[in-house]
């Protein structure tokens, strides 16, 4: 991920995450996780929605908008997916 499309997903779903993180007491420290969370995250949606090619940062922004504005809810169950995916992948990571 670059420092575009870094700038699109932290604006498009920064507050979100820490929302998600807060409602669902989630076991991530924000602070100092959040950009190897916003990065998987980024993977896990270029995989789900451009088919794991990269997207031009327009059609990023394009989507991140349209999903936001017409199905908040539905991404909001996304993250709350992603961030329990995250967690898990923690913690097998930390049992090897």
């Amino acid at each position: 991920m670059n420092d575009e499309e870094y700038e699109v997903l932290s604006r498009y779903l920064g507050d979100l995450l820490d929302d998600v993180v807060e409602k669902f007491k989630y076991d991530v420290d924000v602070d100092e996780e959040y950009d190897e969370l916003l990065g998987f995250i980024y993977r896990a949606l270029v995989r789900a929605w451009f088919k794991g090619r990269r997207p031009p940062i327009s059609r990023l922004e394009e989507k991140l908008r349209e999903i936001r504005r017409r199905e908040k809810k539905k991404l909001i169950i996304l993250l709350s997916f992603y961030i329990s995916r995250y967690l898990r992948m923690k913690r097998v990571l930390t049992l090897r």
